[in-house]
């Protein structure tokens, strides 16, 4: 977790590329500290931005492209739920569809699923930050608390509705009100998104640097394992808990099965 997939900073900064920087970069990104945020840690910014209507020429609503298939997270259950109610375009290996071209699919949808493998805490997805310049609205599936590292209403996060139908409506709202669409794109008047951190793209640097600048503070630590605490992922069945539906349930009964080696010709998630 040294190298952030992206940062948002006030539009009247710039973002160092000299090493000494370095530290600083790794602590405004993953550094918790009372009331501060990537963001509102630092002064706002004016910028002439000029209007700009983001709802233009898109003719499509939910766009996702995805890789992986059976994730921990259940996110392909969610959307399969959401498809019942609202369209989702979908392109990857696990539908076989592919496009030359995956940005032009960025301009002509409204809404991207940027939904992670596994819900754990502080993590979140390359594809958030890449969604973020590129003129779509990302929606969120995933156990990072977003308000800490994204600026205010730049995305949409599925644990704020009851349900994907619920989900659907709002994004139904959405469209048909480009007022309220725009809206998702105030904070760019104020604030700019990148991916990477430009100059900091060898992780072995950081690592080395930063080691070399706390040389006294040694920490020494008996099993690495327990670094990693079990409690910073969240179990799928807990994460859809307020959400879940019985096509959740459903899925959820199969996989324990399966993961206690009972029941196999029911372990398939479907």
């Amino acid at each position: 977790m040294v190298k952030p997939y992206g940062i948002c900073l006030p539009n009247h900064e710039k973002v160092a590329t000299d090493r000494s920087s370095i530290t600083d970069v790794i602590r405004l990104v993953y550094g918790k500290t009372a009331n501060s945020t990537p963001w509102l840690g630092r002064r706002r910014g004016q910028h002439n931005h000029k209007a700009v209507n983001y709802a233009h020429g898109k003719t499509g609503l939910v766009f996702w492209a995805v890789g992986h298939c059976k994730t921990e997270s259940l996110r392909e259950k969610y959307v399969a739920e959401l498809k019942r109610y609202i369209t989702v375009d979908i392109y990857g290996g696990c539908v076989r569809k592919h496009v030359k071209q995956i940005t032009d699919q960025f301009h002509s949808h409204k809404f991207y699923l940027a939904f992670e493998n596994s819900i754990c805490a502080d993590y979140i997805t390359e594809k958030t930050w890449s969604r973020l310049s590129s003129g779509i609205v990302p929606i969120v599936l995933g156990g990072a608390d977003y308000k800490t590292f994204l600026p205010p209403h730049s995305y949409i996060d599925v644990k704020h509705f009851s349900s994907p139908k619920a989900l659907a409506t709002y994004l139904y709202k959405l469209d048909k009100n480009d007022t309220l669409y725009n809206e998702y794109f105030a904070w760019r008047r104020n604030y700019t998104c990148i991916k990477g951190i430009p100059g900091h793209n060898s992780r072995g640097c950081v690592i080395c640097k930063f080691i070399n600048e706390n040389i006294n503070k040694i920490n020494t630590i008996a099993d690495v394992n327990k670094l990693w605490s079990p409690d910073m992922c969240t179990p799928a069945k807990v994460y859809y808990r307020d959400i879940a539906t019985l096509r959740y349930n459903d899925a959820f009964v199969k996989r324990r099965r399966n993961d206690n080696g009972d029941d196999r010709s029911s372990n398939t998630i479907e």
